[in-house]
Order: C-alpha cells, then sequence, then structure tokens
C-alpha cells in the first residue's frame, strides 16, 4: 500500500532496507538471467520469491536503512502538487548492533523544484550536501544527457560540500559524464525496464569518506529512489 501511494506523497511510508554480507540470493540470480532475453511477467509490483526465506540465509547483517511514517516531499496527484516542509523523509542508517552511523534528510528550501539532502554522520554532524546542478537561477535541476552508460536526460545528484556547496571529488578518476565529481546518477538499464520495475544507480564515493559515510551514502541512494525515481512509476 505504502508503495501504491507514493506517487501522492513520496518517501512517506515506513521502511526498512537490510544489507547483508554474503551470497548472492539463488532467486535473485535465476530472475536476472531470466530477464537479460526476455520478460517475465508478474503481478504488482514485485514478486514473493522471498517469502518465507530466513533472513539470515543471506549472510550476516552489515547495516541498515531505516525510517517511521513521515510527510513525503511534496502531497497531491499528477501535476497538483503541494511541496511540503515539516515532518520530511529521511533515512537513517545503523550497524549490525543498530548503533546509527548515518542519516540522509530530505531538505526544503526556497528553491522547492530542486530536491536536496543533508547528509549527516553518527554525532549529527553535516558532512555532505547532495544536489542536482540547476538552471534558471537556481530554480530547476540541470538534466544530462550521453556519458558511458548513461541514461538520456538523466539528473546527476552531485555530492557537496555542505557549507561551500562545491562539488566534491569522487575516489574514481570519472565517471559517467567524464569527470570526477562524486555523485549518485541514474543509469540506463535497457529493454528489461520496459518489462520490470527495476532502476539502476552509479554512486561514485567522495574520495574522502570512509565506511560508515559509504553505508550512509548508499541509503542516500535509497532515499532519493523513494522520493523522486519511485513515485514516477505509480502515477
Amino acid at each position: 500500500m505504502g508503495r501504491t501511494c507514493s506517487a501522492c506523497a513520496p518517501g512517506a511510508r515506513k521502511t526498512k532496507h537490510t544489507v547483508h554480507s554474503g551470497r548472492i540470493p539463488q532467486a535473485l540470480v535465476e530472475e536476472e538471467q531470466a530477464s537479460g532475453c526476455c520478460c517475465k511477467i508478474q503481478w504488482g509490483d514485485h514478486s514473493d520469491e522471498w517469502a518465507g526465506i530466513n533472513p539470515e540465509y543471506f549472510g550476516p547483517v552489515i547495516f541498515t536503512h531505516e525510517k517511521e511514517r513521515t510527510n513525503g516531499s511534496f502531497a497531491g496527484i499528477g501535476d497538483k502538487k503541494i511541496p511540503c516542509c515539516c515532518w520530511l523523509p529521511y533515512l537513517e542508517t545503523k550497524d549490525a548492533s543498530g548503533r546509527l552511523i548515518g542519516k540522509t534528510q530530505y531538505v526544503c528550501d526556497a528553491y522547492l523544484c530542486v530536491p536536496k539532502y543533508d547528509v549527516l554522520d553518527g554525532s549529527g554532524e553535516k558532512r555532505y550536501r547532495i544536489r542536482p546542478d540547476t538552471c534558471c537561477a537556481g530554480c530547476l535541476p540541470m538534466f544530462r544527457c550521453g556519458g558511458n552508460g548513461g541514461k538520456c536526460c538523466r539528473i546527476p545528484f552531485i555530492i557537496r560540500d555542505p557549507v561551500t556547496l562545491k562539488p566534491l571529488m569522487a575516489t574514481m578518476s570519472s565517471n559517467e559524464d567524464g569527470e570526477a565529481k562524486a555523485q549518485i546518477t541514474s543509469l540506463w538499464t535497457g529493454i528489461r525496464r520496459a518489462c520490470q520495475k527495476k532502476n539502476a544507480y552509479a554512486l561514485h564515493f567522495p574520495a574522502d569518506a570512509d565506511a560508515e559515510m559509504k553505508a550512509t551514502l548508499i541509503g542516500a541512494n535509497v532515499l532519493i529512489d523513494m522520493t523522486v525515481f519511485e513515485q514516477d512509476e505509480n502515477n
């Protein structure tokens, strides 16, 4: 129900994502192999292939991303949408013992059409601001096209210094745009995207990110998917 209503209030639902260290689930392997040549027909947003499987089968938990119910990043249907500026979506990243190691928070400011996020460490200190490049005096996100594996008309979410807002350098020499900016960007998944509701992302970590901040930035990627991309599937 939360996913069904995500077009009306993106990121509002209570959720928990658990990350394991271990084998790749056989059901996922078989699904990927099957999707390479034809469409896999299934009802609803996802199949029931994980039903009844003990989560420990996938290996030990290394961290989780979770949130309670909140407002969405906006509220409304179709083109009739009102931005929300209180009780906004977030994701807390915790280690295997449940200790908070980071948090990603959706941000509301004067530029309501530009999605942006603050990334905090476990002590609550701001480490990064994630925001696309902008146009029209900062009022709209800037689209990009081309690049190795890049999707046409995508919006890269650049990882920035929280004070100066300057893009940070990635650990890799270059990314899909031929640049060295740390960023989260969506990839083109080919013809299977017409058959399966799956998105693919490239996450280029900032050079100064430690293991805990890398885990938190993975949570930031999940929150971006929930608040920006997931709602487009249900409109």
